[in-house]
């Protein structure tokens, strides 16, 4: 019974990221929480009431290893001004328009900048009034949707937007966090092209349950692996309509707004100069280095 208990104590030190040491003194043993596991998920933008909860350990012992690892004041908000903030939101704003609180506030936390939501929101409402108005326009009521955890159901399909061009992307969504598995851009649609990428996913996550995707041939082979390793007649591939597989739908709604629709709007310039014959996919030297252009504006995510 003692070694049960042993060894599911050292489970949950593996499943929560901390582990407990012995010390000179009586009592409970000590939880050893690295600094650098701190700094991630403070990064990844969670408090510190989520951090305690997810480590299964009481806020104040967390705030405890804070103050001896240094962290009391880290991840605390910054220091700005209304008119150094509103510049920063404005230059977000034109590299991205139409970013909303959610876009600009990641943004700013990738330049170094932590302010609260509602700061951003402030802003906003001064700087872009009408296009906050327009996005609250265009929200779409979708359908409650539910996954119990994470690696439950993978969301897959291709986006072929820039089809015309000859460059295609693929994509994959953990149906539970929203986690982006897979997204790279190709040239081609093949079904080998996308369970290499699936493979990779796996490689990076693990097997997810079940995935689900539409009928196209280029998930013939994700079909066949998912098959392979988890068996048949229990849903490991599941087929429907593409535009009904919500959540890599919402993540092709951001990729055409976001990414898509610039590089259409500039090859459909480039062919209007007279360039078409350079688009062709024959010319692979040009696809080659339109494809470096898409990578170094960071397109292509894996």
């Amino acid at each position: 019974m003692l070694a049960e208990i042993v060894l599911q104590e050292e489970a949950d030190t593996q499943v929560h990221g901390r582990s407990a040491h012995s010390s000179s003194q009586r009592g409970r043993l000590r939880y050893n929480i690295s600094a650098a596991l701190l700094i991630h998920m403070r990064d990844l933008g969670f408090s510190w009431m989520a951090i305690s909860r997810m480590l299964s350990v009481n806020i104040r012992t967390l705030y405890n290893h804070r103050r001896q690892l240094g962290l009391v004041d880290y991840g605390t908000f910054t220091n700005i001004s209304n008119d150094d903030l509103d510049r920063h939101i404005t230059e977000v704003l034109q590299q991205t328009p139409g970013s909303g609180e959610t876009y600009i506030t990641g943004s700013l936390r990738g330049r170094g900048i932590r302010v609260p939501r509602w700061r951003v929101r402030e802003r906003l409402r001064i700087i872009d009034p009408v296009g906050r108005v327009l996005r609250g326009r265009r929200a779409i009521q979708r359908r409650v949707y539910n996954v119990s955890v994470p690696n439950q159901l993978w969301h897959i399909d291709t986006n072929h937007k820039l089809n015309p061009w000859g460059f295609v992307f693929h994509g994959g969504v953990d149906g539970y966090s929203r986690c982006i598995t897979y997204l790279r851009c190709c040239t081609d649609n093949r079904a080998s092209t996308a369970l290499q990428l699936f493979q990779n996913a796996v490689d990076l996550f693990g097997l997810p349950q079940h995935v689900r995707g539409d009928a196209g041939s280029e998930n013939i082979d994700v079909a066949r692996f998912m098959i392979e390793n988890r068996g048949a007649n229990r849903g490991s591939f599941m087929v429907g309509c593409s535009v009904h597989n919500q959540r890599i739908e919402r993540l092709w709604a951001e990729l055409n707004r976001v990414v898509s629709a610039y590089f259409k709007d500039l090859f459909l310039f480039m062919e209007n100069l007279e360039c078409s014959n350079f688009l062709k996919i024959k010319d692979h030297s040009i696809l080659r280095m339109c494809k470096d252009l898409m990578i170094i504006a960071g397109v292509i995510l894996s």
